[in-house]
């Protein structure tokens, strides 16, 4: 398994997973068939999940 990190910026999370202003790094994602990611999200005042 190779894993890198991403060199990423961060985007807006999507309106369908969070309300409010969330923004989502990516931080390491793997080649297939691996399947890891991770990210580091922030959320701003009242964001929050669905």
């Amino acid at each position: 398994m190779d894993i890198k990190r991403t060199g990423s910026p961060p985007a807006q999370g999507p309106a369908e997973y969070f309300v409010g202003t969330v923004r989502i790094a990516p931080i390491i994602r793997t080649q297939a068939p691996a399947r890891l990611f991770a990210a580091s999200v922030t959320f701003e005042p009242s964001a929050r999940p669905p």
